[in-house]
Formats: C-alpha cells, sequence, structure tokens
C-alpha cells in the first residue's frame, strides 16, 4: 500500500501510469486512490512456494506480457521488485527511462 500511495505522489508524476502488480497473494493487494490516468491491474502468480519462484514466474510473464499485450498499451515498462515497506521518497521522472537501461 505504502509503495503505491507514494508512487502515485512521486512516480511519472503527469503521466498516465499503469501498475501491473504480479502477486500470489490477490487479497494482499490493497485497493489505492490514484491520480486520473493511474491504474493498478493484479496478476496472479500461482502454484509457487518459494519467492525465487516467483520471481522466475513474474520475470517469464513480464516476457509474455510484452510480447501479447503491454506493448500496444504503453510505451515503455521499468520493472521493480517490491518489498513490505518500500516506498518512493522523491521525484522520479522521464529520467528512468535514460537510454542507459
Amino acid at each position: 500500500e505504502l509503495f503505491l500511495q507514494t508512487a502515485d505522489k512521486h512516480y511519472m508524476v503527469g503521466h498516465r501510469v499503469p501498475y501491473y502488480v504480479s502477486t500470489d497473494q490477490l487479497v494482499a493487494v490493497p485497493r489505492v486512490p490514484l491520480w486520473e490516468g493511474r491504474r493498478v491491474v493484479v496478476v496472479e502468480v500461482r502454484g509457487v512456494l518459494l519467492w525465487q519462484d516467483v520471481s522466475m514466474r513474474q520475470i517469464a510473464m513480464i516476457s509474455r506480457f510484452r510480447e501479447q499485450r503491454i506493448l500496444c498499451v504503453v510505451d515503455d515498462l521499468v520493472c521493480v521488485d517490491v518489498d513490505v515497506g518500500m516506498k518512493f521518497w522523491d521525484h522520479v521522472g522521464m529520467e528512468i527511462l535514460s537510454l542507459l537501461f
């Protein structure tokens, strides 16, 4: 919840941002009010026990999503593995899309 709240406040302010949240615990994803043009899309990662397996499935899912759907919806994709308590402290804008990545 804290991550989504602070992302809405600091991340790519003024831009439409869909947050794709992949999790093995759907009920743990909070409903957070977001600015207009922003939304949370929850994608379930099923049948895994270890966090390493969740991470590997997420990478595979992102790859499939990118090929099938995401590139039709977004111009750029930034992936972050978020743990409880993580948050944005300050502005993160277009510079995150640097050609260095």
